[in-house]
């Protein structure tokens, strides 16, 4: 689940930055089949060793964010009615924005799509303590929600390297390593930095060291970009490939916008298919 702002203020949220942070989610059904039940997934804390796990098990748990009764229950399809998920935020935290700390009311759906991998809400929302830079009034934002299926098969995590910048995740890992005998403090309850990335892998289509990927990184290029734009945009996506070729990859990244070979003909920007690349 991410969420970022469609509209806002004017001034501070122009520019459709995040409202509040992202998180796993998944539904679990009860074993009646009479309720179903929204769970916010507990990633801060991992086993470093086979005899820290139930350690970590029982301290940790998944926290409920909604739960509402089956509607119909048909070829193991259920149906449910998601009002109150949905004018509830998703149950996200927004946190502090603009250096104050911000609860939302009077939130209601104002539109929802559906896509192959994704679906998005649109939730008009008010904040209940002043968000603007330059005043104390209350701000009334439309905040979209995007839920968005997990790969089937996940990535192996990255550890990050402080001496390069990432947009990361921290884990606590609780204990010590299986067979480390000698170790330090610092070894105990360690915390761990896993970056984000994409998951960039090398095809049998090779030459000179140099392999396309799998899956390319493709940047589609919105069309309300101003069209006078279009060209240094592509420009600078492509000035990157020089980079990926250090570590053996060629003709990624590349950028496309409508109108060139390979443009989506159902492109649409709420889209994840063509928002992740």
């Amino acid at each position: 689940m991410t969420n970022t702002i469609e509209q806002g203020d004017g001034v501070d949220y122009l520019a459709h930055m995040a409202a509040g942070p992202s998180a796993v989610m998944y539904f679990g059904i009860s074993k009646q089949r009479t309720k179903v039940t929204l769970y916010k997934a507990d990633l801060s804390m991992k086993a470093e060793s086979s005899v820290d796990e139930l350690l970590v098990d029982e301290a940790t748990h998944d926290q409920v964010l909604w739960s509402t009764n089956i509607l119909t229950d048909e070829n193991g399809k259920v149906e449910v009615d998601m009002t109150t998920l949905v004018n509830s935020a998703f149950g996200t935290p927004f946190g502090t924005l603009n250096g104050k700390h911000q609860n939302f009311s009077h939130g209601h759906l104002k539109s929802a799509a559906s896509f192959p991998r994704n679906v998005n809400f649109v939730v008009e929302m008010t904040t209940e303590t002043g968000m603007m830079s330059y005043a104390s009034e209350h701000a009334t934002l439309k905040i979209m929600f995007c839920m968005a299926l997990l790969p089937e098969i996940p990535m192996i995590p990255r550890a990050a390297d402080h001496r390069i910048g990432y947009f990361a995740e921290k884990v606590s890992m609780i204990g010590v390593k299986d067979g480390k005998k000698n170790f330090h403090a610092t070894d105990v309850d360690r915390q761990s930095v896993y970056i984000n990335r994409w998951k960039l892998e090398k095809s049998s289509n090779c030459n000179a060291g140099l392999c396309d990927p799998i899956v390319p990184l493709v940047f589609h290029i919105d069309p309300t970009v101003p069209l006078r734009w279009r060209k240094y945009v592509k420009t600078g996506v492509e000035l990157w490939q020089k980079a990926f070729e250090k570590i053996g990859f060629r003709n990624t990244p590349t950028a496309i916008s409508v109108g060139d070979v390979g443009w989506p003909t159902d492109y649409n920007s709420g889209d994840i298919r063509y928002v992740e690349n």
